[in-house]
């Protein structure tokens, strides 16, 4: 885990400034919640298949597609924003290799930790307090931190060997470079 936090964390940070808006998180306008929205959804329709797939055959104690899967959630959001998620829907990314995997998966993993800090600063908001569940950003509620540690656990324990963190690394660095080409382009939202 640490050796994929050293390697992402240019990345990590690159893609940070792309996705919290001008006005900050205390402050968000709905359509920058949308936006938001949207490229999360696109991005985890990029992994997220693939990832449930690859992850319950060969890792079965993670259960991925059983207790990790965001899709759903993010549909849900999109209804709620009266947004049709087929609309939204991005390209199937593909995955080869269990170093692969996991590497998108601590993206997107991660991604539902640092949903945390976003779900606080918009509850603080009365127009996303009262009219939104934000199903997304609350995933995993109570058990976030057991869930993240579980899987950094399962990360330690199966890469061990200095090609497979390399690998894994590497296709964090592109799970990372596709998050930040989704997330810095403009969405046109049909009011």
């Amino acid at each position: 885990m640490q050796a994929l936090k050293s390697a992402t964390q240019t990345a990590h940070n690159q893609l940070e400034a792309l996705t919290i808006p001008e006005s900050g998180l205390s402050n968000m306008p709905l359509n920058a919640y949308r936006e938001l929205i949207i490229h999360h959804y696109q991005l985890h329709c990029a992994y997220e298949p693939a990832l449930v797939r690859y992850l319950d055959s060969k890792l079965p104690e993670l259960a991925y597609g059983e207790l990790r899967r965001k899709l759903p959630a993010l549909e849900q959001d999109l209804v709620a924003l009266d947004l049709n998620p087929e609309h939204w829907r991005w390209p199937e990314q593909s995955v080869f290799n269990l170093p692969e995997a996991l590497g998108a998966a601590y993206v997107l993993e991660g991604a539902t930790l640092g949903g945390q800090v976003i779900r606080r600063a918009l509850l603080k908001q009365r127009v996303f307090s009262e009219r939104f569940a934000l199903h997304y950003y609350g995933l995993y509620a109570e058990q976030l931190r057991d869930r993240w540690l579980r899987f950094s656990a399962l990360v330690n324990q199966h890469l061990t060997q200095a090609e497979d963190i390399t690998l894994a690394c590497k296709r964090a660095n592109q799970t990372f470079e596709l998050a930040a080409q989704i997330f810095a382009r403009p969405v046109e939202i049909l009011a």
